[in-house]
């Protein structure tokens, strides 16, 4: 089944890959991997909606999905840049895949060229004396 609908998306072929996840999937068998097939279709017919439980689905199965992240980012990208910067780094934070971490840095850089980025980078530093398991 996830081979099915991972090549009807792959050919383009949202609407059938939309009927077929529906007529296929039920709670039982949605997964991370359906989450990735719901979001991405959601991405495609701009149903924010659809896109936002996805990602919540399917992050509640794994929440070091990489792709799941970037889709969250694709959410977050024309409504909140610096929560969709964020979403980015979690990707490439948890991404695995040379090929997909080169595609990531260079949406991270992208955005970065915007000027509308203002994320600030923070380090915690959490002092202890002769406590270090703590």
């Amino acid at each position: 089944m996830k081979k099915h609908i991972k090549e009807l998306l792959a050919e383009g072929k949202y609407d059938e890959a939309d009927a077929y996840l529906s007529e296929n999937v039920t709670e039982e068998n949605y997964d991370e991997d359906i989450a990735i097939f719901d979001g991405t279709i959601g991405l495609y017919y701009g149903d924010r909606e659809r896109v936002w439980q996805a990602c919540a689905n399917g992050l509640t199965f794994n929440p070091r999905n990489y792709e799941l992240y970037v889709i969250l980012g694709e959410y977050y990208l024309y409504t909140n840049i610096n929560q969709a910067y964020l979403c980015y780094e979690n990707a490439l934070f948890f991404c695995q895949n040379e090929e997909d971490k080169t595609l990531i840095v260079e949406v991270l850089d992208k955005l970065m060229q915007t000027g509308n980025v203002t994320v600030r980078k923070v380090s915690f530093v959490i002092l202890s004396y002769n406590l270090l398991d703590y």
